[in-house]
């Protein structure tokens, strides 16, 4: 199964964030988000990032973003 998030903090308060924050904690399946928020993708259990620029996609290890 695949959860598909366009920018997910968008419009949302920051007790919204936090339940969405604790509801994605819970989810056991992969997830695919657009986003901006870096704090929501901290507290998203990420295993790596891919980020597109203009030369194409470059994936991120999570050892490299912190």
């Amino acid at each position: 199964m695949l959860l598909i998030l366009d920018e997910p903090t968008n419009d949302l308060d920051l007790d919204r964030i936090a339940a969405l924050e604790a509801a994605l904690a819970g989810y056991d399946a992969a997830v695919l988000a657009v986003r901006h928020d870096e704090a929501f993708a901290a507290a998203m259990n990420m295993t790596g990032r891919l980020v597109f620029m203009a030369s194409g996609p470059l994936a991120i290890p999570l050892m490299y973003m912190r």
